[in-house]
Order: structure tokens, then C-alpha cells, then sequence
């Protein structure tokens, strides 16, 4: 965790993330994130304020992007600024919540035959 809150940028070029958690818990610690335009990193971070999305594989506009990031001191305090108040959005408690929830939506709308016929064994 010290060394990810002392970061000035985290960098993923990852090819593909189920959700970018690691980007997750650098904004958490204020780091803004450069990572790869990739499904599950678009959904993490938020471009340009979180952090930036590249093309990936193109290491060319990665390296541009990191060094805007580490040049650029007021850009840098803003997004982590930003990192930092994206990341409270989440936590596992309102997670699981709204899933159960999802969930229990979901059971309530199946037909009555269908969940006896599940029960019947």
C-alpha cells in the first residue's frame, strides 16, 4: 500500500480485465491510473479524469500519456483527487448488497411453477 499511495501514475497495459480492481485500489490510494482501452479498464477508469486510456499496444501514446501524468503537477493532484473520490464509490458491503438484491428481484419475477418444480426435487 506505501508504495502504490507514494506512485505518482499506475500504468496496466493489460490486454483484457474482468473489472481493473488493481485500478481500483490505486485510486483508492490517489494514484491516477494510464492504462490500456480495454474492456474492464474502460469501466474503471474514468478518461481523463481518473486516469488516461490508451490504445493498447501502442506504447508509443502509454509513454506520452505517463509522462503528462508525471509532468504535469496540478493535472496529477486533480486526478488523484478524482482517483481518490471514484474509488469511495465502491466497497464490498454495497456491492454484495445490490447484488442480493439483483438477485432477489430476479427469483421475484420467475413464474411460481418454475420455483416448485426446482423444489420438488
Amino acid at each position: 500500500i506505501l508504495l502504490m499511495q507514494g506512485a505518482w501514475v499506475f500504468v496496466n497495459p493489460s490486454l483484457i480485465e474482468g473489472w481493473g480492481i488493481t485500478t481500483m485500489e490505486a485510486n483508492a490510494c490517489g494514484t491516477p491510473v494510464v492504462g490500456a482501452n480495454v474492456p474492464g479498464l474502460r469501466d474503471s477508469v474514468i478518461n481523463p479524469h481518473t486516469g488516461f486510456l490508451v490504445p493498447h499496444g501502442n506504447s508509443q501514446a502509454m509513454a506520452e500519456k505517463i509522462l503528462e501524468v508525471i509532468e504535469d503537477k496540478s493535472l496529477r493532484t486533480e486526478m488523484s483527487r478524482e482517483a481518490y473520490r471514484w474509488a469511495q464509490e465502491f466497497d464490498w458491503e454495497r456491492t454484495s448488497t445490490k447484488f442480493l438484491e439483483l438477485v432477489n428481484q430476479t427469483v421475484s419475477l420467475l413464474p411460481m411453477r418454475v420455483l416448485a418444480k426446482k423444489g420438488d426435487g
